[in-house]
């Protein structure tokens, strides 16, 4: 098993891709967590992380 020395922990930025098919919401479901966690990783502890929303929904807010 590698040790630990060979695979440093980074302090870079970190990023998130998110799927999801319907967003904005539509009403319930996965829609709404997207939504969530959107809003929970928009604050001010979470500015070192990238976020990037990929949907097919054609919906504009």
């Amino acid at each position: 098993m590698p040790s630990k020395e060979n695979y440093p922990r980074s302090e870079s930025k970190k990023n998130i891709l998110i799927l999801n098919y319907e967003f904005p919401p539509l009403g319930g479901g996965a829609g709404n967590a997207t939504y969530y966690l959107l809003k929970e990783f928009s604050k001010p502890e979470y500015k070192d992380l990238g976020i990037d929303l990929v949907t097919s929904s054609t919906a504009q807010n």
